[in-house]
């Protein structure tokens, strides 16, 4: 029988990917009746469903007739509406959603520590303490844009980290195309 050797590298992976799945599953845990609802959940589900319909960017008010949606980010109403565009609903989804993005989130996490760092154990510990904080957890167990701007914030950071890093025009333009999306 032979014996499989991990590389340190290896060992940091698989408890990198363990972490991510404790933090998954505690985010799918969380939401075992589905996402958390409020009033701004209305918001961006009503403009996922009037994107798919043809009416753009808007929000039905008092009387039904719509008005422009220009109080939250778009990003996240478009998201959603890829699942009424497949004849889900985006409420429904909205739970599947944060928990994918409480994976990448995590995942993004360590390696923006690890840019910073250079230390593979202070990235892992990064990545646990997101995985499991209460607040990281309950904040994507809400149908809200939150879970996304985390990922589209830390993804603007690592793409300057790469323009300062290789001054390639891409990586500005990716960064400023991501920070764009963040704005309301």
């Amino acid at each position: 029988m032979k014996m499989i050797s991990l590389t340190p590298k290896s060992v940091v992976y698989l408890l990198l990917v363990s972490f991510i799945g404790v933090g998954m599953f505690l985010v799918w845990y969380s939401t075992k009746w589905g996402a958390g609802l409020i009033s701004d959940t209305f918001q961006y589900v009503a403009n996922a469903r009037n994107l798919v319909a043809g009416n753009g960017f808007s929000i039905p008010y008092g009387d039904g007739e719509l008005e422009p949606m220009t109080k939250y980010p778009p990003m996240y109403s478009i998201v959603l509406s890829v699942f009424e565009l497949g004849g889900a609903t985006a409420l429904q989804n909205a739970r599947w959603v944060n928990i994918l993005l409480f994976g990448v989130n995590t995942y993004l996490v360590f390696i923006s520590s690890q840019k910073l760092t250079g230390s593979s154990f202070f990235s892992l510990l990064a990545s646990l303490y997101f995985s499991i904080s209460f607040v990281l957890i309950e904040v994507h167990s809400w149908a809200l844009s939150e879970p996304l701007y985390i990922c589209l914030t830390l993804c603007t950071f690592l793409s300057l980290e790469k323009y300062f890093k290789e001054t390639k025009r891409i990586w500005l333009i990716l960064a400023s195309l991501l920070a764009g999306e963040l704005e309301k």
